[in-house]
């Protein structure tokens, strides 16, 4: 909303009805994804707590870094949805790292969580 006030590409009672709309919108249709962040994105007994805390750093980091850069360039972001998406590819960089260092043993698939998927 900052981007469109500070521009004024309307008048501030049509942004906040559209922000509204939208708002209401995505409480009504993000069923889903809201569902896959609560049920977890990755298996956490399958990582020690060092890289469970590794996975989340680069979480914080990288949300910062992308929320940060989409609303100074004006872009709209979805912080549910940025936050699942780094979730899972940090999972996903740790699982590979441990898959080829032999540190434990099974597939990619034993590390992420794909029921919901």
């Amino acid at each position: 909303m900052n981007s469109a006030v500070g521009s004024r590409a309307a008048t501030f009672r049509i942004i906040m009805l559209i922000a509204a709309t939208g708002v209401l919108m995505g409480t009504v249709f993000s069923g889903g994804m809201m569902e896959i962040a609560r049920s977890g994105v990755f298996y956490p007994e399958k990582f020690s707590f060092a890289h469970i805390m590794l996975i989340f750093l680069a979480v914080m980091i990288t949300d910062v870094i992308l929320l940060d850069t989409f609303n100074t360039i004006g872009f709209p972001t979805s912080t549910t949805v940025s936050l699942v998406f780094e979730l899972l590819g940090a999972a996903v960089a740790i699982a590979v790292i441990q898959i080829s260092q032999g540190d434990q043993a099974g597939m990619l698939g034993d590390y992420i969580n794909s029921g919901k998927a």
